[in-house]
C-alpha cells in the first residue's frame, strides 16, 4: 500500500514538473508584439470633447526610452494651439488576461501617466487612466508612419 501511494505521489510530482516546462515552452513560442527597435513615430487624430479632434504624433526613441508627444488642437483650422512634451517611457507587460500584451507608459513617475497598447508593429491604442481600452478603441489609435 505504501509503495502504491509513493508511486502515485512520484507520478504527480513528475506530471506537475512537466506541465510547468510545457507552459514555459509554450509562452516562449507564442508570438507577441515586437518592441520598436528603431525610432518610430505613430500619428493619428484622437477624439476631443470640445474640438473636432487632436492631431497627435508620438515618437518613441527606444535607445534612451525617451518620447516626444505633439498634440495639435487646430484640426478644424480655427485654433492655433500645439503642445509638445517629452520625457521617458516604460514598457509594461500584461493587460487583463492577455499576458503577452505590451503597454507603453509615458511618464511613469508622473501622477497622470498616459498608456498606449502596442498593436502588433503597426499601431498604438490609447488606454484610459486605469489601463483599460477606451469606449471606442478604433478612434483612439495611432498608426505607425511608414
Amino acid at each position: 500500500m505504501k509503495r502504491t501511494f509513493s508511486v502515485f505521489i512520484l507520478s504527480l510530482v513528475l506530471f506537475a514538473c512537466g506541465s510547468d516546462q510545457s507552459k514555459q515552452l509554450e509562452s516562449e513560442l507564442l508570438p507577441g508584439p515586437s518592441l520598436p527597435t528603431l525610432t518610430e513615430t505613430f500619428t493619428g487624430i484622437l477624439p476631443c470633447n470640445d474640438c473636432p479632434g487632436i492631431r497627435t504624433s508620438l515618437t518613441l526613441f527606444p535607445d534612451s526610452l525617451a518620447y516626444r508627444l505633439t498634440e495639435d488642437f487646430s484640426v478644424s483650422g480655427e485654433q492655433d494651439s500645439t503642445m509638445t512634451r517629452s520625457g521617458i517611457y516604460q514598457i509594461e507587460y500584461g493587460l487583463g488576461e492577455d499576458t503577452l500584451a505590451v503597454v507603453i507608459r509615458l511618464d511613469p513617475a508622473s501622477n497622470q501617466p498616459a498608456f498606449f497598447l502596442l498593436l502588433g508593429d503597426s499601431a498604438l491604442e490609447m488606454l484610459d487612466a486605469a489601463r483599460s481600452p477606451q469606449a471606442n478603441p478604433i478612434a483612439h489609435r495611432l498608426r505607425k508612419n511608414r
